[in-house]
């Protein structure tokens, strides 16, 4: 079996006296770009959260879900190995910062330790250079930016930790479609190569994903529904809920 940075298997969630999630499984390996597709209430969030190892109390969880090889079902991020962490990118940008840590402190954070002072300002200005935002940010407070700014400086957190997978869930939906255009353009830069992490790309968004990720899977009512290449699933979709998915992309396109 290869290599993946994730792999999911038979995850199912039982909660609030009903099943949530129901067998779900999906891979995404090194150096991929997948995208996690689905109407709202699908579990797509809910399949990203146990991968982040954030799921809510009160679930009870079984199957596995291993990255990198090793298994981290019920195990909370900040248990876990730091080359066993997924960093995430979410939907809404000023609740992923503290607003009271500028954000040069807060991408220095998950930076190793034994880093000289002069190193660790040398990485930060180098992180935000590499998501195409100056120096001076760094010296800001998140509320100073603008939301496209604080999404590209949530980018550049998630990186700083090396993470084996990126899990970008809804990144793009508060913003403008000039500034969307460009926050998938960084993700389709950073990741999906081999000296980058994997990215595991949630959305409602058909065009933002066939644009992204090479492969697609489809969710509905806690499970998989159909999984594959995705212009292949998009030209030619097996799935009754995924037909209407693509069909409706189409008429909002037109």
């Amino acid at each position: 079996m290869e290599q993946a940075a994730v792999r999911v298997t038979g995850l199912s969630l039982q909660g609030g006296g009903g099943a949530l999630l129901a067998g779900v499984d999906l891979v995404c390996r090194a150096g991929e770009r997948v995208a996690l597709v689905g109407a709202s209430g699908s579990g797509k969030s809910l399949t990203a959260k146990a991968v982040l190892g954030v799921l809510p109390p009160g679930l009870t969880a079984e199957g596995s879900v291993r990255i990198a090889g090793t298994e981290v079902l019920g195990v909370p991020c900040a248990r876990r190995a730091p080359d066993r962490r997924p960093a995430a990118v979410l939907q809404d940008s000023a609740l992923a910062l503290h607003p009271l840590v500028t954000v040069g402190e807060q991408i220095a954070l998950p930076l190793p330790g034994r880093l000289r002072r002069a190193d660790t300002r040398r990485r930060v200005r180098d992180l935000l250079a590499s998501v195409g935002l100056p120096d001076q940010i760094a010296e800001r407070y998140p509320g100073q930016l603008s939301g496209g700014q604080r999404q590209r400086a949530c980018l550049a957190l998630a990186l700083a930790a090396q993470p084996p997978l990126l899990v970008a869930d809804e990144p793009t939906t508060a913003l403008d479609v000039i500034t969307q255009a460009a926050i998938v353009s960084l993700l389709k830069d950073r990741t999906g190569r081999p000296d980058g992490p994997a990215l595991l790309f949630i959305t409602h968004d058909l065009a933002v994903a066939a644009g992204l990720c090479t492969r697609i899977v489809v969710m509905h009512g806690g499970r998989v529904i159909e999984n594959g290449p995705i212009l292949d699933v998009l030209r030619e979709p097996r799935h009754e809920r995924t037909r209407e998915l693509v069909g409706a992309a189409r008429s909002a396109a037109a």
